[in-house]
């Protein structure tokens, strides 16, 4: 177990950056019920990027900043593919969701006084 939590200088962020996905999750679901899935993929995307990006400027001359023996921008790469697909599954489900939340048929009648007051 002691090998999967294994880390060499900024490779830290990587497993740190899982949490950061959650938060994102986390606003998501202060926007709306489907906010959580979008948050939680854009904070794949965000730390995937961060990875990727902080990997290639730390690991320029050798890979010294590793978790799990992955280099920090390779985790950069699996944060960003994990990202990009629970973003296109997001997607995928709004657009299926949204013709389902359509009515069945349009008001017969408009509402009247009557009708006004019992609601």
């Amino acid at each position: 177990m002691l090998y999967l939590l294994s880390w060499r200088g900024w490779g830290a962020l990587a497993f740190f950056g899982i949490f950061v996905t959650v938060g994102f999750m986390a606003m998501g679901s202060l926007i709306n019920e489907d906010g959580e899935r979008f948050g939680f993929a854009v904070g794949w995307l965000a730390v995937g990027a961060a990875c990727l990006l902080i990997g290639k400027r730390v690991n320029r001359d050798e890979a010294t900043h590793l978790f799990c023996n992955l280099k920090l921008q390779t985790w950069g790469v699996i944060y960003g593919c994990i990202g990009l697909f629970l973003g296109l599954g997001a997607i995928r489900d709004r657009g299926a969701g949204s013709e389902l939340k359509k009515p069945l048929r349009p008001a017969t009648r408009p509402i009247s006084m009557i009708d006004a007051h019992y609601l």
